[in-house]
């Protein structure tokens, strides 16, 4: 094969449709740092970039016997890095490896949460029986229609009792 400077992409791509891995050498050569640069540009992390790279070298393993204008294929592996680049960047990332705990409250704040819930029940436990109920159905997701049922009072009377048990809780706890 001829030196790389002056081959022509089209004529690389020809090289590399019969198989000769001088000329896919010569391609990746030619436009790994294109390609690269573009994965970047797109934000992603040296991994993702290197996903996007890897994903647009084996679509054109897969497609170079059909490209319609080989002397373009820097554009059209550019197109295509593009492309798979800005699938990745809309996949959300895990926060954290899916095989690896998620890191739980700190043991402050499993205090904090523990004085708030002590201090909430022990308010709750100053109002009446009917507001001890009703705000635990609510808590716990019940429907008006559940509630209604469930304490035996009409719909529409569910709210305003709710809003008046709320502020009793409020004042209990002295917010």
């Amino acid at each position: 094969m001829v030196r790389e400077t002056r081959v022509t992409a089209g004529e690389l791509v020809a090289h590399a449709c019969r198989g000769d891995q001088p000329a896919w050498d010569a391609l990746v050569d030619r436009f790994q740092p294109l390609l690269w640069t573009i994965a970047r540009t797109h934000g992603l992390d040296r991994a993702s970039a290197e996903d996007a790279v890897q994903a647009t070298w084996l679509r054109l393993v897969q497609k170079i016997g059909t490209l319609w204008d080989p002397e373009s294929v820097g554009s059209w592996l550019a197109t295509v890095c593009r492309n798979e680049a800005r699938a990745l960047v809309r996949v959300p990332l895990p926060r954290h490896p899916p095989d690896a705990p998620a890191a739980g409250p700190t043991p402050e704040e499993q205090a904090l949460a523990r004085d708030h819930l002590t201090r909430t029940a022990t308010a709750l436990s100053t109002l009446s029986d009917r507001c001890q109920g009703l705000l635990r159905l609510l808590a716990a997701a019940a429907t008006y229609t559940e509630v209604s049922a469930a304490l035996n009072v009409p719909m529409g009377s569910i709210g305003p009792t709710r809003s008046r048990c709320l502020h009793h809780l409020q004042e209990a706890l002295g917010e």
